[in-house]
């Protein structure tokens, strides 16, 4: 792997773990707003849109940093074997 597309994938790995923090920050908060208006109205049974959608954000986000992960460990193994 070359240092230029070594530094890349440094690079979106550490944006994409901060991606990924932001994300769960904004879920804790959307939950516990979410279970608040719960507790006022019994009514309010079902996941608001907006939580649902952080949730999509953050399966894509995590799935993204795994298979950036995945795609380096290939890289420095098959550097390895050569």
């Amino acid at each position: 792997m070359k240092s230029t597309e070594r530094a890349q994938m440094v690079l979106l790995s550490e944006t994409l773990s901060a991606e990924v923090g932001e994300l769960r920050r904004r879920i804790d908060i959307a939950e516990q707003n979410w279970e608040q208006r719960r507790r006022r109205c019994s009514s309010e049974k079902e996941t608001p849109e907006r939580l649902l959608r952080l949730y999509r954000q953050l399966e894509e986000a995590e799935q993204l940093l795994n298979s950036l992960a995945a795609r380096g460990a290939r890289r420095r193994v098959k550097q390895a074997s050569s």
